[in-house]
């Protein structure tokens, strides 16, 4: 999939799309797309054809540099971006595998290294377990071609596309074998580029028969290999026993206690020069807040809803930045080259690249990469990270992601472009699972805000986040502000609460979030005009509102009404937990289409009519 640019907008014919029948309208819809999908195979073909033979050229050459890439049709991307697309090519899967065994990891390496070369790292190190083994194929001379991947002062990749043109840059490469000391020295005195050590292992060294070979990875090595590896080391101490000198060359408490007191006097005297940065550095590293945080981000909420505005949320977030942001200079924000569409870049912010003390890093097209970094960032402490994208790219993230849950990383991850609704770039670019699967992710929380007040309630709650990550998923279209009473203001904090409701008990609920809450508004009014006792729940974020007392549960979601309908252009399944089987959902069941946005929400029943359609039929 190409991130670059929109596949479909500029070649299909928008007014195709207006026909006078709706079974026609969605058969000419399918047709179209049939051709279109047909094209773009052709054109993707011809460009895997137009890498392959970039890769054996660069091979032909022993890897003395990787060539650009300029499949401009649709393979746009780094060499190992290219792993899932490019299965086919087998000298590509070794590379991917052959330093690590996990290929995330090698991405890792890769992006973080592209980054330092950008930013002008002086001091970064790659220490790369350059072992010799590929789990399926067994021994390999797969070492050699890492050795040649990252030879000496070789521009490892290029990114190439017509919007923009990314050196990955040069490493200072070396082989640190049995003298890995003169290795680490060697590559400290390289002071204009980022360092990468390879470091030759072998998995089980010593042992006799399965050192070296996938026996060794994920079962025991069995009582006889060992009794076998103790032989062959030389190795005559009892189970669990480290001897003195060994245990004393490795104690590091003593060295350490007095590192820290020397530091700690050292701080001591900067604080006595200059408190208020002593106390500012304290608040910071210990994740605080400031002071008047609580006071200052309630009173701009309030001011939000009393200024109603038709915006989307992509845009109230980057007003709630405007807003948040001069209270909070530990935010350290980024996007993966998407930043004018992320509207991530608030008036305060300044590119590290031009600033060391700035507050902004442009990533570059690597989203696990930039998510990866912002993990780091959290564990470090003293800074607030949000990073961004499409949410649909969260799948590029996919485990950064979910070891920011594991860790529980305070970790701010912006996704916008929230649905069908980004309109004519069609499926490959309109997220319909993303978000039920960051739901279903322990410890993520996740916010879908249907307004500017939502939107800032939202960053409020993962800004005082600490025990983990939180995403804000965000639309590109213009959304409806909603009238709130200054109670209703105050539950959005709870993750769910009634927008709408009616005298008594109602007959019927309404469930929406983020852009489908103005449908389900619609229909609440249509409703009400027929007599019927309806209310509308927003539940902006499920987690939340599941982490509150059961009283309040049940004052928003009574058990005795089982009349409800779920309205979210997401997919659908996630929502029978609300509900139940004899609820009605209005949700996505199938990927999207290209088509402008108000075209795509008729077609898959995004609609009053349909919204109220699915009511009436709870009503009967």
């Amino acid at each position: 999939m190409y991130r670059g640019r929109r596949p479909f907008t500029e070649r299909r014919q928008i007014g195709a799309y207006r026909l006078q029948s709706q079974n026609c309208h969605r058969a000419q819809m399918l047709l179209g797309r049939v051709g279109i999908e047909f094209a773009e195979i052709l054109v993707e073909v011809a460009a895997a054809g137009r890498y392959l033979f970039q890769r054996l050229a660069a091979l032909a050459q022993q890897l003395h540099q990787c060539r650009q890439l300029r499949a401009g049709a649709g393979i746009n991307s780094l060499l190992l971006d290219m792993q899932d697309q490019m299965r086919s090519d087998v000298v590509g899967r070794q590379m991917i595998n052959v330093m690590v065994i996990q290929p995330q990891q090698l991405f890792g390496v890769e992006s973080a290294g592209g980054l330092a070369h950008r930013l002008k790292a002086k001091e970064l190190f790659h220490l790369v377990n350059a072992e010799n083994l590929l789990i399926a194929v067994g021994p390999s001379q797969s070492h050699q071609i890492v050795q040649q991947r990252f030879r000496q002062k070789t521009v490892i990749a290029v990114l190439h596309d017509p919007y923009r043109a990314v050196a990955f840059g040069e490493f200072f490469a070396i082989i640190a074998q049995d003298h890995r000391d003169v290795a680490i020295e060697n590559a400290r005195a390289v002071t204009d580029k980022p360092s990468l050590l390879m470091c030759k292992t072998v998995i089980a060294f010593g042992a006799p028969t399965k050192a070296g070979t996938h026996g060794a990875h994920g079962a025991p090595l069995g009582d006889d290999e060992i009794a076998a590896t103790r032989k062959a080391l030389g190795w005559n101490e009892p189970p669990f026993v480290i001897p003195a000198e060994i245990y004393q060359g490795w104690d590091a408490k003593e060295a350490g206690k007095k590192k820290e007191a020397a530091w700690n006097d050292k701080f001591a005297a900067y604080e006595k020069a200059f408190p208020e940065l002593a106390r500012e550095f304290k608040r910071r590293m210990n994740g605080e807040l400031p002071t008047n945080w609580q006071a200052e981000s309630q009173k701009i909420i309030e001011q939000l809803q009393a200024k109603p505005a038709k915006i989307a949320t992509r845009k109230a977030s980057q007003n709630a930045l405007e807003a948040f942001g001069p209270m909070l200079p530990e935010f350290l924000g980024g996007s993966a080259d998407l930043a004018p569409s992320n509207l991530t870049i608030w008036s305060k912010s300044t590119s590290i690249a031009n600033d060391p003390a700035g507050n902004y890093i442009h990533y570059g097209v690597r989203e696990f990469g930039m998510t990866a970094i912002g993990n780091g960032i959290a564990h470090h402490g003293g800074f607030v990270p949000y990073t961004a994208t499409f949410l649909m790219f969260v799948e590029y993230a996919r485990n950064a992601v979910r070891m920011a849950a594991l860790m529980k990383a305070r970790h701010i991850m912006v996704y916008t472009h929230d649905s069908i609704g980004l309109g004519e770039d069609g499926p490959t670019h309109q997220p319909v699972e993303q978000l039920a699967s960051l739901r279903m992710t322990p410890n993520m929380s996740n916010w879908r805000p249907c307004d500017q007040v939502e939107t800032a309630v939202a960053w409020k709650r993962a800004i005082e986040r600490h025990d983990g990550p939180t995403a804000l998923i965000l639309s590109r279209q213009n959304l409806a502000q909603q009238d709130r009473t200054a109670q209703q203001v105050a539950d959005i904090a709870r993750g769910g609460y009634v927008l709408k409701d009616c005298e008594g008990q109602p007959e019927l609920i309404l469930i929406a979030t983020g852009s489908e809450v103005e449908l389900a508004v619609a229909a609440y009014e249509q409703l009400q005009t027929e007599g019927r006792k309806v209310r509308v729940v927003s539940l902006p974020s499920s987690d939340f509102f599941d982490a509150q007392d059961d009283n309040y549960r049940e004052s928003v979601l009574p058990k005795a009404v089982t009349a409800r309908v779920a309205i979210e252009a997401g997919i659908a399944d996630y929502w029978y937990k609300y509900v139940g089987l004899d609820g009605q959902i209005v949700g996505m069941t199938t990927f999207g289409e290209s088509a402008p946005a108000e075209e795509l929400f008729k077609v898959f029943g995004f609609t009053k009519e349909n919204v109220l359609n699915k009511a009436r039929s709870l009503l009967k």
